[in-house]
């Protein structure tokens, strides 16, 4: 979260400077849907893209399962793309551009107030029961 903090305030920069990008990415529910099943295989499937086609050539041959479960997904995520997720969970919504909605100051701090109430959730979560699992022991190093 502090990565994207940063790279916020250098956007921000370049963006007062007059220097315009090539695109703005604007995120609907489509975005929110795909971070989820994302997020949600990646614990199943115990590591990234990368993390499992190392593993798998490692010798773990349970992740070439998940390397074969990966490309089946993505090539149904291809066939259903056009006919199926971007009419229902892409074109109807309105493309959001912070800065033209907000200005430009409006926009930075609205993102950096987003990442630091992520930050400071993520913070307590971990610290909390909640997140026991996720705490190191002491004799970890």
């Amino acid at each position: 979260m502090w990565a994207i903090a940063v790279q916020t305030l250098i956007t921000a920069v370049f963006l007062s400077k007059g220097m315009q990008p090539n695109v703005i990415w604007w995120a609907g529910p489509g975005a929110l849907l795909g971070g989820l099943l994302f997020g949600i295989g990646i614990v199943i499937a115990g590591g990234c893209e990368t993390g499992w086609m190392y593993r798998a050539m490692e010798g773990q041959i349970h992740f070439w399962f998940v390397g074969l479960g990966n490309i089946i997904g993505a090539t149904l995520l291809t066939l259903a793309w056009d006919p199926i997720i971007y009419p229902l969970f892409a074109a109807p919504f309105p493309r959001i551009d912070l800065a033209k909605q907000f200005g430009l100051a409006g926009a930075i701090g609205l993102t950096l107030i987003m990442l630091l109430s992520l930050y400071i959730w993520a913070d307590w979560y971990q610290t909390s029961k909640k997140g026991i699992l996720l705490r190191r022991s002491p004799d970890a190093r």
